[in-house]
């Protein structure tokens, strides 16, 4: 919980993510709005290495997922 409104950045980096461990380029905003599930997916790998990106702010409820990066070893 916020009490300001909060960057989908924003979140990732207060919960703390293992951020070698985790796929940036794929994260995932589910959201409930107008008795619907929308979706939406995010690269935030590029914020994180410091280039302009328009910035997805967060509504209540929403859930954030951040999925494992995928390696062979």
């Amino acid at each position: 919980m916020s009490d300001r409104p909060i960057s989908a950045m924003e979140a990732v980096v207060e919960a703390g993510i293992d951020l070698a461990k985790s796929n940036l380029t794929k994260v995932r905003i589910i959201r409930q709005e107008n008795g619907r599930t929308e979706f939406h997916i995010l690269n935030l790998k590029k914020p994180f290495r410091g280039k302009p990106t328009e910035s997805f702010d967060l509504k209540p409820s929403d859930i954030i997922y951040v999925p494992e990066r995928f390696s062979w070893f």
